[in-house]
């Protein structure tokens, strides 16, 4: 818990999308990780999708919210998820439903970045409140079964 010397504090990130996204009651000493921890429960973005930038800098995973109090914070989604952010922002199935029908032939395993995309496409839906195209998505298996294996396709994945 803060002392009276360190409040605790607030600062604003600038979503892929042009959303603020206000992150409050935050400790001085929280760390970037724990923050984006925080931003993934609040805009559905997993933590390992994005960095945060202050300014021009990219802030490590140890820095702290100290000194920060206030702060605008830019979300910047890694390379490889952009193109899947920008088809469910714009509503565009037909690239969305194209990664989650990757499947695997006989004896070929389907790679993770398939998964990624997928489960990447899903949450960006859901933090986006598209129901249509959540359902679309999982119907098309961008889901896990909740087992180690996963759907992609119509085949399952260990």
């Amino acid at each position: 818990m803060p002392s009276a010397s360190q409040p605790l504090c607030t600062v604003f990130v600038s979503l892929p999308d042009c959303r603020l996204l206000s992150v409050r009651r935050l400790s001085p000493t929280l760390t970037v990780a724990g923050l984006r921890e925080r931003i993934e429960l609040l805009a559905g973005l997993p933590a390992n999708s994005f960095t945060l930038h202050y300014g021009h800098q990219a802030l490590g995973d140890t820095d702290t919210c100290y000194h920060r109090d206030g702060a605008v914070l830019k979300l910047c989604l890694q390379p490889q998820f952009l193109d899947t952010y920008r088809a469910v922002v714009a509503r565009d199935t037909q690239p969305l439903l194209h990664l989650c029908m990757t499947s695997a032939g006989p004896g070929e395993t389907t790679g993770n970045d398939d998964i990624a995309q997928g489960l990447f496409a899903l949450l960006s839906a859901s933090s986006l409140g598209d129901v249509r195209l959540i359902r679309k998505l999982i119907g098309s298996g961008a889901i896990s079964n909740g087992s180690n294996n996963r759907l992609v396709g119509n085949r399952y994945i260990a």
